[in-house]
């Protein structure tokens, strides 16, 4: 599996985004998630962001199931959720794991933006996946005396899920399996003692989130007492608070305090906390906004239970189920049942002023406590890992520039000139450590003198972007043809010649954002990437090359 790449950071930086900072809570303790959701680039995150669209927001907040076990349909349908709408996240459900990642691969490539995978795997990759290790049920680990082996366990399912580039694993489940005629939890619990489901599911969430595999805590505010299944139905719990929160409440609140990344709300009706007819907690304020965020003083990411279930479904129609998942104060959807109607109703929502733009850009931007230096630190930390390898390996890494590259919104941005460039390679001066020479980014830098940068970084720079750029007077930027905006493209094309001349290895020149154009114009496709509008720059481009070496250098 190792040739299957891994985007887990960009995707967990989107995923960090609906992480909550200092929500306030009754309790005097603040709640701690898990540390490695502190190190994400939320400068990228806000910038990526702000370029999309509303209906594209929305989709971030959407997880779609997908079956590698299914045909080519199947797959040329959630290719069309990616590029159409732009979902944020999928749950891989039945099919193997080579399909599994070939089709990860896929969809990721063809996303703009980085997608979220999850997991059902209680028991392993092999609860979805054939040709996988199956682990124990939770009722046999249960049994265990040593909880280590269960923290042990939770590593090696988290690895198992890093090998198939899922971030999310839905486990542990710690509803308290009280009533043993319940249909749906049963031998997914570790049991009827409360103090035993919750020491097993912290060891089994810490395993996981180890590894930087976030947990799931399951199913909350606790599916243990239910005789029915809320797959088909809607299940009830008439217990009073007091009970509620002395049984089903515990193991949720011990692996709050212990740290866990986010939680699985249920499909349960509750009168002690909401009574409203036929309403299940995942779409209850009650419960998820006043009971888990504030009384309970969860920080984390909650995620609704599948919301084509029974217990939800068969009350409200589709996309009406979403938008009350989303007001309830739930941050991502799970297993929407028509991602166009869920955008159409949320986007309502807005215009009526149910929910504000505002709303929607705390769920996906709570994470305001990145600068400069922290981002430069974590840079170099992954280029001191990744680099030995890959100067053992002959490859080269070619780090892009920040686009836009100067601060926004009191962002930072940390690869925009040539100082920040010379830092991160006199930083980490290994061999394969380069850059990406994007004439485009760099040049909307009015301070970017670009012949003297590719002069300076010379067989640093490993890859060419070649696009250009004109400012307008506020400094404002927008591309331009490929030898018509503000950058001296024949400069910079000559002093990069000259460097390919010596350079140890052939350099790789792409023409990048050309204009829609002729037929492109009918097209729908990706802005700066339409077909036309590229060969014609390559035209250009490789005219100017030609003219250029022909003339002498």
């Amino acid at each position: 599996m190792k040739k299957y790449f891994a985007l887990s950071i960009f995707a967990f930086a989107i995923f960090c985004l609906a992480f909550t900072a200092g929500r306030k809570s009754k309790n005097a303790v603040t709640k701690k998630g898990p540390d490695f959701l502190t190190d994400t680039n939320s400068a990228w995150v806000d910038s990526v962001f702000n370029t999309l669209t509303l209906d594209q927001k929305i989709a971030q907040l959407i997880m779609y199931p997908v079956y590698s076990k299914k045909d080519s349909n199947h797959l040329k349908e959630i290719a069309n959720l990616v590029t159409k709408y732009g979902i944020g996240g999928v749950i891989y459900m039945q099919g193997g794991p080579v399909r599994q990642a070939n089709m990860d691969n896929y969809l990721q490539k063809i996303s703009r933006v980085p997608i979220l995978t999850s997991i059902d795997g209680e028991w392993g990759l092999a609860m979805r996946l054939d040709s996988t290790t199956s682990f124990p049920r939770q009722m046999q680990l249960g049994a265990i005396q040593d909880n280590d082996l269960i923290h042990a366990m939770g590593q090696e399912i988290g690895r198992q899920c890093k090998e198939l580039n899922l971030h999310v694993d839905f486990a542990p489940v710690v509803d308290v399996n009280v009533n043993p005629k319940n249909p749906v939890i049963n031998s997914r619990s570790f049991g009827e003692n409360k103090y035993n489901v919750a020491q097993k599911g912290v060891a089994y969430m810490k395993g996981l989130q180890s590894v930087h595999v976030l947990a799931s805590a399951k199913h909350f505010p606790g599916h243990g007492d239910t005789d029915a299944d809320s797959h088909l139905e809607l299940p009830m719990l008439s217990h009073d608070k007091k009970r509620l929160d002395s049984i089903e409440l515990y193991p949720f609140k011990a692996l709050i305090d212990s740290g866990i990344g986010s939680i699985m709300v249920a499909h349960l009706y509750i009168p002690a906390y909401d009574n409203t007819k036929n309403l299940a907690s995942t779409l209850s304020p009650h419960v998820v906004k006043e009971l888990l965020k504030t009384d309970l003083g969860f920080q984390g990411v909650t995620f609704t239970d599948a919301l084509n279930m029974k217990g939800v479904s068969k009350y409200y129609k589709p996309g009406e189920v979403d938008l009350k998942a989303l007001l309830a104060g739930n941050d991502i959807l799970l297993f929407s049942e028509d991602v166009a109607k869920a955008i159409e109703q949320i986007k309502l929502a807005i215009s009526q002023k149910k929910i504000t733009v505002e709303d929607m850009r705390e769920k996906l931007s709570r994470y305001d406590n990145i600068n400069a230096d922290v981002l430069r630190s974590n840079l170099v930390y992954f280029l001191q890992q990744i680099t030995p390898l890959c100067d053992e390996l002959g490859l080269e890494l070619a780090i892009h520039p920040d686009d836009p590259p100067t601060d926004i919104l009191g962002l930072p941005r940390i690869v925009k000139n040539i100082e920040d460039v010379e830092f991160i390679i006199n930083a980490v001066p290994n061999k394969s450590n380069g850059v990406c020479f994007c004439t485009g980014s760099f040049g909307a830098n009015p301070n970017n003198d670009l012949q003297a940068m590719a002069k300076s970084l010379g067989s640093r720079i490993h890859f060419v972007h070649l696009r250009n750029t004109r400012r307008d007077a506020e400094g404002n930027f927008f591309e331009d043809d490929h030898l018509g905006g503000n950058t001296d493209m024949y400069a910079v094309m000559k002093e990069l010649l000259k460097i390919q001349q010596d350079a140890p290895n052939q350099i790789s020149f792409r023409p990048d954002h050309g204009h829609q154009m002729i037929d492109d114009l009918k097209k729908v496709t990706n802005p700066g990437y339409s077909c036309i509008g590229r060969l014609r720059g390559l035209a250009e481009l490789r005219g100017l090359q030609l003219g250029i070496l022909r003339s002498g250098l």
